[in-house]
């Protein structure tokens, strides 16, 4: 292994510095970048002990592990889990090193004679939490030599936990004897983290192995499972694949969500039995946005405004076994800088879905609609719901997609004006189902969106 600094132009007068030097395959290995030691200073009395707490970044590092050590083992101790012991009056300082760059930090402890209360918490100084946990104060316990059970003193404060996002959260507990002796302080941390994936896309709820689709013409970008393998992202140049081997009939509905970041050539989702892109070119691939023309255009509607649901009946354009799911986020302009995330996949089967209805149906359906007056049917987005027939009454309105998931619920009282207005400008073209529904009676018809 070589190394360089070369000049000798100048006096030769230069510096390189190469550190953190590994030599392998890579393959799951997350450096080190730092280290954090809690608290930064503290008090003991002789004979007391305390565990220092340490905290190594990045959080998915493959290698936590530390050393410690202390400058004046007359003072007190430290063993190899952080643990300080009190042997005598004075400060001593306590050092932690990691094992993966050596990186450092330190705290002081000073060590007295006297007595004061001791904390000791219930449960462990340090809880791992993944997001949508949920966090119960467990409390410590304080008890005084003079005094005696000071537990009901103990003043609990520091940050409040939220779950809800990922953070580092410590919570402190103090407590003073009725002499006004001050217990040495104790904390706990709790840290709130993203649930780790194994890097599998769900597809139907079951993790799917994802590679690169096409890699010699196509694919040049980047991807990445979120959401606890619910979602991907891909950026730059990205086309890529999951493993699905699954069977593709006149009845199959695909529904996804969309969202796309710095609109490329062609976003959507494809079918494929090879890794290349041959011709015929698109036959298998249903485009939801981009500049360029590629594939079935039935439901290129993205506009670049969020999350966009999609229900496609895959099955009424093509059938056949299938070995690959295709995801593309193609953009060769502009830098490649684009963002395609598609999330909450699923291919189902649905008897309802019918391609030829729509093609059949005009402006208006009545013998569809069981008395429910749809306008305009079908519709670019906004679509007019008569209700003068439930004049004085209160009901429930459903709107399902094809596979029977609810996706607009309104609970409508006897004061309405005698239509609903629906918004589904964000909802994909497709065959939708109303159902109104009250007390005594239930009335159902389809909605046709076509944005075309």
């Amino acid at each position: 292994m070589v190394f360089s600094g070369d000049k000798d132009s100048d006096g030769a007068t230069q510096e390189s510095y190469y550190r953190n030097i590994r030599l392998g395959d890579g393959t799951g290995i997350v450096a080190v970048t730092g280290v954090s030691i809690s608290p930064k200073d503290i008090s003991l009395s002789i004979g007391d002990a305390y565990q220092f707490m340490t905290t190594v970044t990045p959080a998915n590092a493959s290698n936590k592990s530390v050393s410690w050590s202390i400058d004046d083992e007359s003072i007190a101790i430290v063993d190899s889990n952080g643990n300080v012991s009190g042997l005598s009056p004075g400060t001593a300082n306590i050092m932690v090193t990691t094992a993966d760059g050596s990186f450092m930090d330190s705290a002081s402890v000073g060590i007295s004679e006297g007595n004061v209360p001791l904390i000791t918490l219930n449960g462990g100084s340090l809880i791992e939490l993944t997001i949508g946990d949920f966090y119960t104060e467990l409390g410590a316990t304080a008890s005084d030599d003079v005094d005696g059970d000071l537990t009901s003193q103990i003043v609990i404060a520091g940050d409040e936990v939220d779950t809800g996002s990922t953070g580092t959260y410590v919570i402190t507990y103090d407590v003073d004897d009725s002499a006004g002796n001050a217990a040495l302080q104790v904390s706990r941390t709790v840290n709130v983290s993203d649930p780790i994936s194994d890097g599998l896309l769900k597809i139907n709820g079951i993790g799917r192995e994802i590679t690169s689709y096409d890699p010699s013409t196509q694919d040049y970008g980047f991807h990445e499972v979120q959401d606890t393998g619910n979602t991907i992202m891909l950026s730059g140049n990205s086309w890529k694949k999951a493993d699905l081997g699954q069977s593709i009939t006149a009845n199959t509905v695909l529904e996804f969500e969309v969202r796309i970041s710095g609109l490329g050539e062609v976003h959507g989702i494809g079918f494929e039995n090879d890794n290349s892109l041959t011709a015929p070119y698109g036959e298998h691939f249903f485009q939801v946005g981009g500049t360029q023309v590629f594939g079935l255009q039935d439901h290129r509607t993205y506009s670049g405004n969020g999350w966009v649901s999609y229900s496609i009946p895959v099955g009424q354009y093509i059938t056949g076994n299938f070995a690959y799911m295709v995801f593309s986020g193609d953009k060769d302009s502009d830098g490649a800088t684009q963002e395609s995330y598609y999330r909450n996949i699923d291919l189902k089967e649905n008897n309802l879905t019918s391609k030829s209805i729509t093609k059949k149906l005009d402006n208006k359906i009545p013998d569809l609609n069981n008395g429910l007056v749809i306008f305009p049917n079908p519709s670019k987005g906004m679509v007019g719901v008569d209700l003068t027939t439930y004049k004085d009454s209160s009901f429930v309105l459903y709107v399902f997609n094809s596979t029977g998931q609810i996706i607009i619920e309104k609970n409508i009282d006897n004061n309405h004006e005698g239509f609903e207005i629906l918004d589904m400008s964000n909802f994909s073209d497709g065959i939708y189902y109303l159902i109104i529904s009250n007390q005594s009676e239930l009335k159902d018809g389809i909605i046709i969106l076509n944005k075309e």
